[in-house]
Order: structure tokens, then C-alpha cells, then sequence
């Protein structure tokens, strides 16, 4: 099996740079030989592809494109929230915030929706810039990794194995506050996890 490099053309780069350039938006200096899109194809298909192996590698190509735009409009919004210019909100331990998660690799929990927000706990405060979050989702799921609890009439599951440090920047709005108990027995798991 052989590798074939699939380059964005000069055409389709000055797209794709017109139109974020519109939006205001920084490209920090890519260029097109960056924005290469690898693609697995056997050497035999490209001399000798039927409808079936082009419209799979359409799919390929598509489903890249779609991340590569996931990743330029993560970059425009990050770009904003880092430039902004706002005073910090006052947010406390065990409390529950929408955050800018953004568009992240590999396992890496994404933010979702246009605006790459996820809800998350603030597990610990370390100043009034930054703190360690731990995000939430409504999927249930069980292990080690994940403590389940009950805010409002939603069940949430936090994943305790993608706990990060977050900036203030991030914050979008407050959510809510944990209950104590179920503060309580997230920080259990989550040091029995991480000891």
C-alpha cells in the first residue's frame, strides 16, 4: 500500500483564506503546503477506480475538509476569547460553568455547537484566573474514569479522566452549584483515580 498526498490547490487555499479573512480572522501565517490532507489509497485505485472507490474517497476528502474547517473556526473563536479584554468572573469550587472547550485531538473531549461549549465543574480554584476543570457529559457511563451525579433534573457524568487546566477567558456562564455531597464524592473518585 502506497501513501498519496492530496494538496489544497492554490484556488482552493485563496478560498478558504478570502473567506476567513472576511470573518476577521488570523491564519497565523499557514500556508497551503500545511494543509496537506493525507489519504490512503492503494496504488491500483488510482489507475483503475470505479464509482464505488471514488465516492469512498469523496467521503475521505469531505470528512477532512470538515475537520479542517471545525479547526479554522476553533482558532478564529480562540483568537477572540484570548484578545478580549474582560475582568474575570467570580467563579468558586463545585461550581458548574459553560466553557469554551474548542475543537481538540485524538480522545480529547470537543466542545459542541458553534461555539465549542461544554458544561464543566470547577474542581479547584487555584487564583481568579485559572482553575482545574473536569467536564461533564449527559452520556452515562460507568468505570473508574467517570462519577455520575444528578444537577437539576439532568444526569451528568463527569469525565475525570480529561481534567485540565483552564483560563477565566474560557468561561462562558455559570450554570449552577453542585451539591455538596455530590461535590464531595466527585473529588473521592477523582483522587482515588489520580493517586
Amino acid at each position: 500500500m502506497s501513501w498519496w498526498w492530496c494538496r489544497i490547490t492554490g484556488r482552493e487555499w485563496t478560498a478558504v483564506r478570502q473567506k476567513f479573512k472576511a470573518r476577521n480572522t488570523c491564519l497565523a501565517g499557514w500556508q497551503a503546503k500545511q494543509m496537506k490532507i493525507k489519504i490512503k489509497i492503494k496504488n491500483s485505485l488510482l489507475l483503475r477506480a470505479g464509482p464505488r472507490q471514488i465516492a469512498e474517497s469523496n467521503r475521505i476528502i469531505t470528512n477532512r475538509m470538515t475537520i479542517i474547517k471545525r479547526f479554522l473556526e476553533w482558532i478564529g473563536l480562540k483568537e477572540k476569547l484570548h484578545n478580549a479584554e474582560n475582568v474575570p468572573p467570580f467563579f468558586k469550587e463545585g461550581e458548574i460553568w459553560w466553557c469554551h472547550c474548542g475543537e481538540n485531538v485524538g480522545t480529547e473531549m470537543n466542545g459542541k455547537g458553534s461555539v465549542f461549549t461544554r458544561p464543566v465543574i470547577v474542581m479547584k480554584k487555584y487564583d481568579r484566573y485559572s482553575f482545574l476543570a473536569v467536564p461533564l457529559t449527559t452520556k452515562e457511563k460507568s468505570g473508574t474514569w467517570y462519577a455520575s451525579f444528578t444537577h437539576g433534573v439532568k444526569r451528568q457524568t463527569a469525565v475525570l479522566s480529561q481534567a485540565r487546566a483552564i483560563s477565566y477567558k474560557r468561561l462562558k456562564e455559570r450554570v449552577g452549584k453542585m451539591d455538596s455531597a455530590d461535590y464531595g464524592n466527585i473529588k473521592e473518585a477523582f483522587k482515588k483515580l489520580h493517586k
